[in-house]
């Protein structure tokens, strides 16, 4: 176990709490370098939260890294043109992908997050994933970090994960100052059983209407997951307020098909409602032997497609600096110090692409739209290049 001078992760053991995309990915990415790592879920059995998910070319350069990464492209659909369309005027982007894959390797794959997480789960080491085990707290003893969990069982690391998602208990144990922010946004996820025509399956939508916005992919042959964000009522987005059937035909009165037929096909009951809210910056990703990853240390609202991303870009970080330093402080700084500006401009844009989607004012909204219909391609195919690469 590392001393005071830590010593070489190998031979070490990890607890990572929390067994979702950035849990799973990182406990891969350290048994992947001989690093014991056992993944504790609160949950009694492994369910996927949300519907479907992006995989961009950045989190599939980490799976293949971890070496699921044609498992994961295979369970999906790959999506070979993105779409920005405004509900009154039409197109105001779009983007063919085929010069991501030139310079990538891959596009953007459009995958259920239960197929992502059963691709995850079986790469993992056998025996390393504990389900029903909630964290109650740990303490940091200087040489070791014992982790207690809610049924009065407790175990034994050298380092502490937290991967546990966006209300992280271990984060308060990094950062107590920690506190979320609202949006101001309410988004509906949902999966239905509907057929795109055969030349738009490859396609990703969103369309922009104000108040009310809506896109959708295809995830297989036979079924399309749609998420559509809108404006809270009230002074804030704290209570979420499921839309009726009424209310949601009303809000997307006029949108263009197939969205219509989408929200028909769609058993209401199916429908999940969840606040959009994103993690004020802390003020550091890790304390003692506790570290934090994915949304615990950087939540961010999803209209830029990254958060899973950026989880697994940690996973893939945080074990290559514990392997190549014998330091843990080192290693831990040197991992808060390649992952956060990137995590933290990504969060910063995601914040200001939601304030634009849902421009209200008709006139703001024509000028936003010739804006964005103005940007050059070459300067949209280097920002998107800038978020798809590797920084680390």
């Amino acid at each position: 176990m590392w001393g005071d001078n830590v010593g070489s992760v190998r031979g070490v053991r990890v607890c990572i709490v929390g067994g979702g995309i950035g849990g799973l990915a990182t406990a891969i990415a350290l048994q992947q370098r001989g690093v014991e790592a056992q993944v504790y879920e609160a949950a009694p059995e492994l369910t996927a939260v949300g519907k479907g998910i992006w995989m961009p070319p950045n989190a599939l350069a980490v799976l293949d890294q971890l070496g699921v990464g044609e498992d994961v492209a295979s369970r999906g659909v790959e999506l070979d043109q993105v779409e920005l369309r405004d509900r009154d005027s039409g197109v105001i982007q779009a983007l063919p992908m085929h010069w991501v894959r030139d310079r990538f390797g891959r596009n953007t794959v459009s995958i259920l997050r239960s197929e992502l997480q059963a691709a995850l789960v079986d790469r993992l080491a056998p025996g390393t994933l504990h389900l029903g085990k909630r964290y109650r707290g740990s303490e940091d003893g200087g040489d070791r970090v014992v982790v207690e969990f809610e049924d009065s069982t407790a175990t034994e690391a050298g380092l502490l994960i937290g991967a546990d998602g966006l209300r992280s208990a271990v984060r308060s144990s990094v950062d107590p100052g920690a506190r979320l922010r609202s949006s101001g946004q309410v988004c509906s996820l949902a999966l239905c059983d509907f057929e795109l025509p055969r030349d738009s399956r490859g396609r990703a939508f969103e369309v922009w209407g104000g108040r009310f916005r809506i896109g959708f992919s295809a995830v297989s042959d036979r079924r399309v997951y749609w998420f559509a964000p809108r404006l809270a009522t009230g002074a804030s987005g704290a209570v979420v307020e499921p839309l009726t059937p009424a209310e949601r035909w009303e809000g997307y009165r006029g949108f263009p098909s197939p969205i219509p037929e989408l929200l028909q096909a769609t058993d209401p009951d199916e429908i999940l409602d969840v606040e959009l809210v994103e993690l004020v910056a802390l003020s550091r990703w890790w304390s003692g032997r506790r570290v934090l990853v994915g949304d615990a240390a950087h939540a961010m609202t999803p209209n830029t497609g990254q958060g899973g991303a950026q989880a697994l870009e940690d996973a893939a970080c945080l074990a290559q600096c514990l392997v190549a330093h014998d330091d843990l402080r080192v290693a831990l700084t040197r991992y808060e110090k390649l992952r956060r500006p990137k995590a933290t401009r990504l969060s910063s844009s995601a914040r200001r692409l939601g304030r634009l989607a849902h421009l209200q004012n008709r006139t703001l909204r024509r000028l936003r739209n010739a804006t964005l219909r103005a940007i050059p391609q070459t300067l949209v195919r280097h920002q998107m290049g800038q978020i798809y690469s590797l920084q680390f």
